[in-house]
């Protein structure tokens, strides 16, 4: 293992544990950590869609463009290692289920926080998010993507009436919807295999 100093020379920002014990903060401290959602599978399995499919040994979700049924559902409660005042991201993993040649798809994600104290109410609204990604030339049946939700498509922490705060849980819903830029459509479905949400931390947790 390289000396601590070697370690953490390149890293501007970070919380780091010395083997004695003290937890040192250099420069703000801020990380990012990135958490995997709870997806609603029984949802899945009890209308059969979006389409399960396995090539090799991953498993993803494939969606044509959004009719009944085809979406994801998943959540999860906002962690107290978030540091409370920054948007919150989401990465999108997926990859092409037939060769295109320029095209483009367009992914969105609806969210909602509900409060989990008593005596709330949950909101029936949701709002919505829109990336729209450019396959490329010539682009391989099963070529991936990253698709990132961040800087303006990232949830936003202090959006009047749907603030976030710690113990939020955040609900969520994914589609496949028409692309609006220049390109075709891609004929094909986009198969989804992974889904993390990037939350900025400076804490290991809330204090008692």
């Amino acid at each position: 293992m390289p000396p601590k100093t070697d370690f953490h020379a390149s890293r501007t920002n970070l919380p780091f544990l010395d083997l004695n014990g003290p937890l040192t903060l250099k420069g703000n401290g801020v990380v990012e950590m990135e958490l995997r959602p709870g997806l609603d599978q029984a949802e899945v399995a009890g209308v059969g869609k979006p389409t399960i499919v396995t090539r090799g040994v991953l498993t993803g979700y494939s969606l044509p463009l959004y009719a009944a049924n085809q979406e994801i559902f998943f959540g999860m409660c906002i962690p107290h290692r978030w540091d409370g005042v920054s948007d919150i991201e989401l990465a999108i993993h997926c990859y092409l289920a037939a060769a295109e040649d320029d095209h483009a798809f367009r992914l969105q994600v609806s969210w909602e926080r509900t409060r989990t104290t008593t005596n709330q109410v949950v909101l029936i609204t949701s709002q919505d998010l829109e990336v729209e990604t450019n396959t490329g030339a010539l682009a391989a049946q099963f070529t991936s993507y990253h698709v990132d939700f961040d800087g303006e498509n990232a949830i936003p922490y202090d959006m009047g009436g749907h603030e976030l705060q710690v113990d939020d849980e955040l609900s969520m819903r994914l589609r496949r919807v028409n692309k609006e830029g220049a390109k075709d459509e891609c004929a094909g479905d986009i198969v989804i295999f992974h889904i993390g949400l990037i939350f900025h931390r400076n804490k290991l947790g809330t204090p008692l």
